[in-house]
């Protein structure tokens, strides 16, 4: 046989029947009691991922160091464990000071708080309470709610059966009070934030469970904040405890999924312009779907799906063959008497995006080291190619975003950022550089300092007019 033919085929093998490949678990602590998430975001503003971790069994509110941006972390920086069972943790900058507050909501103690990051390094100050009645406070997001340049809070609360937001007054963490979305929304567990019609703001989408599991979306019909429902997504879930958004069709808007634990299904739903289409299956073998997040893990530029499997106690992890459809369950791990939830990172800076995962039953904070091999060519031909660990970090952002970039020679290089149109909008390079890493920050303008709304932007990199790679970011106002 030919020996181009020959790359050619195992090439297509390898895209077609790709497995994941994941290092076995990586312990990072093993004294919280009941970890319920470790959320990965840039704490101290060293560049790398740290987590924030919230656990139920002693509510400890804290965070651990990424010390070499290559996943060795510290010991725990503990901020609070003065209120009962958090149970949900966002980041953002809530006072425009450019690093990263936390918020948290707690259950038991039926509170919503935010701790100010009061010097970028992780230094934070005593809780600012937005609300201390929500009856059983639960899931929350953060973006953009009104448009007006600072970032909001929307929570679900679980036993007052209450979905609403907070508004930031000032863009420095002075909040209204809650101001609400639906009082009707029988054991409301989760809320998240989209632009769902694409209409340059921010919808909401809400799951409730037990009384009555259902999913369904609120338009913020004037930009402001003020909501209407929409559209009821399904019924058709059991005790469904997490949704996500994602592009998972790749046609530059935001789909949804979900994860139910009674009837072992994780599912998503395709999005058209703002009408969301019926249930599609992923697995209704997913024992126990308590949690469910998507990233592109084997990158090939589209995203793929992991499901926690709660008391089933595995990870799961379904490849997207990029045409609606999903390849068969891989199983990362079965290590764990209880998986709460598992998030991606790329923990050590090569790249790939890792998995980072809470054992509840097992006290356990771990990480799982992705170790695919990001192009067959280059393994076969022993080649190094122009660009290595392209990625911009946070994302979702705002207001601004890194995009950083390793250059393998001198090489000329072009970046610039494009709108869902096709249209280039910004030109944020235009040089030469020496071999090394870089990076540049875009700001969320266009080419004339103009903000930008929220939604999806590509940014592309082109070296020496020939190797061209283009990634997807999200800006969330």
């Amino acid at each position: 046989m030919n020996k181009t033919i020959f790359i050619s085929l195992f090439i297509l093998c390898i895209t077609l029947f790709a497995e994941f490949n994941f290092s076995d678990a990586i312990l990072i602590s093993d004294s919280n009691i009941n970890p319920i998430f470790a959320y990965p975001v840039d704490i101290d503003g060293d560049g790398d991922d740290d987590l924030i971790t919230i656990s139920g069994g002693d509510n400890i509110v804290g965070w651990f160091e990424n010390q070499d941006g290559m996943g060795n972390f510290g010991v725990q920086h503990i901020i609070t464990d003065d209120y009962n069972i958090p149970a949900s943790v966002e980041a953002a900058d809530l006072d425009n000071d450019q690093d990263m507050d936390i918020v948290v909501s707690f259950y038991q103690s039926d509170m919503l708080i935010w701790f100010r990051n009061t010097d970028g390094a992780g230094n934070f100050e005593l809780a600012q309470i937005i609300a201390s009645d929500r009856d059983g406070a639960f899931g929350i997001s953060v973006g953009d709610v009104d448009n007006d340049d600072d970032i909001d809070i929307l929570m679900a609360s679980w036993e007052d059966d209450t979905l609403c937001w907070y508004r930031n007054t000032d863009g420095l963490g002075n909040f209204t009070l809650a101001q609400i979305i639906d009082d009707n929304a029988a054991k409301a567990c989760r809320i998240i934030t989209a632009d769902l019609d694409t209409d340059g703001d921010l919808d909401a989408i809400a799951a409730t469970n037990f009384t009555e599991d259902k999913i369904y979306w609120f338009e913020n019909t004037d930009g402001s904040g003020n909501f209407e429902q929409s559209q009821i997504i399904t019924t058709n879930v059991q005790n469904v405890l997490s949704i996500c958004i994602s592009d998972i069709d790749n046609d530059d808007d935001l789909d949804i999924l979900s994860a139910s634990t009674d009837d072992n299904k994780a599912a998503w739903y395709a999005n058209t312009d703002g009408n969301i289409g019926s249930q599609q299956i992923i697995s209704s073998s997913a024992e126990d779907a308590f949690h469910i997040s998507t990233a592109d893990l084997d990158n090939d530029g589209d995203e793929d799906v992991i499901v926690s499997c709660g008391v089933a106690g595995r990870i799961e992890v379904f490849e997207n063959l990029g045409n609606s459809t999903f390849g068969t369950t891989q199983v990362i791990s079965t290590t764990a008497p209880f998986v709460h939830s598992t998030l991606p990172a790329d923990l050590d800076g090569d790249g790939n995006l890792d998995l980072v995962s809470t054992f509840w039953s097992d006290n356990k904070i771990v990480w799982f080291r992705n170790e695919h091999i990001t192009s067959a060519s280059d393994e076969l031909h022993n080649s190094i190619p122009l660009i290595k660990d392209f990625m911009n970090h946070p994302n979702p952002f705002n207001p601004s975003t890194t995009i950083s970039y390793q250059l393998t020679k001198q090489s000329d290089v072009e970046m610039s950022i494009y709108n869902l149109k096709g249209q280039k909008i910004k030109t944020l390079i235009d040089n030469s550089f020496e071999q090394g890493n870089h990076s540049v920050i875009w700001n969320g303008t266009e080419d004339l300092d103009k903000p930008v709304s929220s939604g999806i932007y590509f940014y592309k990199l082109n070296v020496n007019s020939k190797a061209e790679v283009v990634k997807k970011c999200l800006l969330l106002k």
